[in-house]
């Protein structure tokens, strides 16, 4: 999608006429002026430059829309803490959770829903977690879409084996023949720690865990589709603002306010309108 165009369409811009024959001095007429609240076509501006916008890294492109924020475009169209950028390889589009960097493989605005995987399981042909996930509780929530497997790292091979611990399919790199080993949802096998160096808790979209369940994928494919979370910034009131035919925003001088930037200038809630393209939501 193409960055939308600021100039495709101004409001009337009120003009000042004063009397050729003003009382006031220049310089007093100029200083009332200055102050005068911002044109039409300025608060304009606000609306048309936090359209949706094409984001490009290297060979992938994703739409960018509030709360996302990226290089180059206007603090005012994103919420603080959802910075996107581009990967220092220039190979995928990434954003920072809780202090850890994720890629980013899908942005879903109809169902809040940003799609997020760990970046060593995109290249590794065995993908080794290593910590549990965890999120900021003040930006996103998990999505019910996405179920949490338990994971034994640097395992001692099992013999005879645990009904319902799945080897992972392939040695995670260690010594002497170190395995992995993960349980699904309502197994519960914590015997194992005993045998591991570790244990850590993933979260994995429902889907691919029931494609993991009929054999039809492997858990390496599974964690690298990662799982979904649900952003909270706008929550309450961005779909009204976008439905009445404006553009979410953010105003540093007032984070809490819900500022929605219409065309015909910038207020808190909603234009007084109704959107009737839904296609420029992303």
């Amino acid at each position: 999608m193409a960055t939308s165009s600021a100039s495709s369409k101004l409001c009337g811009k009120r003009q000042r006429h004063p009397g050729s024959r003003s009382p006031l001095p220049s310089i007093l007429l100029l200083l009332v002026l200055s102050s005068t609240p911002p044109s039409s076509s300025e608060s304009y501006y606000r609306y048309a430059v936090c359209a949706p916008y094409t984001y490009s890294c290297g060979g992938t492109k994703i739409n960018i829309s509030y709360p996302f924020r990226v290089d180059g475009r206007v603090d005012n169209c994103g919420y603080s803490g959802y910075y996107v950028a581009c990967s220092e390889d220039n190979t995928s589009v990434t954003i920072e959770i809780d202090g850890k960097g994720y890629v980013v493989k899908d942005i879903d605005y109809l169902s809040r829903l940003i799609t997020v995987v760990d970046p060593p399981f995109v290249k590794q042909s065995c993908p080794q977690p290593y910590q549990n996930t965890s999120i900021d509780i003040s930006l996103y929530s998990y999505s019910d879409r996405d179920r949490n497997v338990t994971v034994f790292v640097n395992c001692t091979a099992l013999s005879p084996p645990i009904p319902d611990m799945h080897d992972m399919g392939c040695e995670p790199g260690g010594a002497g023949g170190r395995h992995g080993y993960y349980q699904l949802p309502g197994e519960n096998h914590m015997e194992m720690f005993g045998n591991c160096s570790s244990m850590v808790v993933v979260p994995m979209h429902q889907a691919a865990l029931d494609e993991i369940r009929y054999g039809k994928l492997s858990f390496s494919d599974a964690v690298k589709g990662g799982f979904s979370l649900h952003w909270k910034a706008g929550e309450e009131w961005c779909c009204d603002c976008f439905n009445s035919g404006g553009r979410c925003g953010f105003d540093a001088l007032s984070p809490n306010s819900h500022t929605c930037f219409c065309p015909y200038g910038s207020t808190v809630g909603t234009c007084s309108g109704t959107r009737s393209d839904t296609s420029a939501w992303v």
